[in-house]
């Protein structure tokens, strides 16, 4: 059966968000299972109902899920584990959306920060990719145009360590 419509809104990632990190991680996990029909939930579960039942939520919930995963993740410094959840978003997202998506930029662009401090050349190339992408959708531009415009996402707070945004999008 699953749901009619998408679950993970704006709602249920803020108060996800606002959870402790190590209870949110529990929480994703649990939450991934049921969006890919893999565990029911506890109500349903306590009711007798069978597994087999359960088909899964909307691929957009598992994709927005598998994000906040990666962003909490980030935070913990598990950057190894963080950006294999970036780059599963960022296949999701060049085989299920419309090309070009903008949502590309964003994804290449964080997962160029976290992995900067495991692996400098794929960070390169996510950061490389995210600027492209950012050409091609508004029409050039360059470095300083895309960090104008991604200004709040380079600037979150995700990760322990030092950002690098100077050195992965230099200005000059």
């Amino acid at each position: 059966q699953g749901p009619e419509f998408p679950v993970v809104d704006n709602d249920v990632q803020n108060e996800l968000m606002a959870m402790d990190p190590l209870e949110r991680l529990s929480s994703l996990d649990e939450l991934l299972l049921q969006a890919k029909g893999e565990k029911l939930p506890e109500e349903e579960e306590a009711n007798g109902e069978m597994l087999q039942e359960a088909s899964g939520w909307f691929q957009c919930d598992v994709h927005n899920l598998r994000i906040l995963k990666a962003i909490t993740l980030d935070g913990l410094g598990q950057s190894q584990e963080a950006l294999s959840l970036w780059e599963e978003s960022l296949l999701f997202v060049q085989e299920n959306l419309p090309p070009m998506d903008e949502s590309l930029i964003v994804l290449h662009s964080q997962a160029a920060l976290c992995c900067w401090s495991i692996d400098e050349v794929k960070a390169r190339q996510h950061a490389t990719a995210a600027v492209e992408f950012h050409d091609k959708l508004f029409g050039g531009g360059g470095v300083g145009w895309f960090r104008r415009r991604m200004k709040g996402d380079l600037e979150l707070s995700l990760r322990p360590q030092q950002s690098a945004v100077d050195t992965l999008w230099p200005l000059s």
